[in-house]
């Protein structure tokens, strides 16, 4: 392609694919094992309470969900995007839509995380409605994430 001022770094796609497929698969398999050994290590642990473990069990389980659902929404238009650049496959709405529900990320852990954790939810409630946040004692759940 010969336009002046205009850089491409590569017209081979199979590079891109290529390179991003390596780091998600880096990434993958990154995050699966600090899951697993974050897990092991909860489980593990004797040195501390009963109720000191199973509060960082909860937290640890609502941090995986938080992290997990923003993930599964964006699986679709990855794919698409990498499969239709390896394809040489252009469509417009679909590369616009897929865009679009990318860039909802921000809503998307933003609402995971409201959901998730009690305190965040009670607050934000709080302010719809106009009232003051109730505050719960500390003994009490405060996680949506149950053992």
């Amino acid at each position: 392609m010969e336009r002046p001022g205009f850089f491409m770094l590569s017209s081979d796609s199979s590079l891109l694919v290529i390179t991003m497929a390596g780091y998600l698969l880096f990434t993958g398999f990154q995050a699966y094992y600090y899951m697993i050994q974050t897990s092991r290590y909860l489980h593990n642990i004797k040195s501390q309470s009963q109720r000191t473990t199973q509060l960082q069990k909860q937290l640890f389980k609502a941090l995986c969900i938080q992290a997990f659902i923003p993930v599964l929404a964006f699986i679709a238009p990855c794919l698409y995007i990498q499969i239709s650049t390896a394809l040489h496959y252009v469509d417009m709405i679909l590369g616009n839509i897929s865009m679009i529900w990318l860039t909802t990320h921000g809503i998307i852990s933003t609402t995971t995380m409201l959901i998730v954790h009690k305190p965040y939810r009670e607050a934000v409630l709080g302010m719809v409605k106009c009232k003051k946040s109730v505050t719960n004692a500390p003994s009490q759940n405060n996680s949506l994430v149950k053992l």
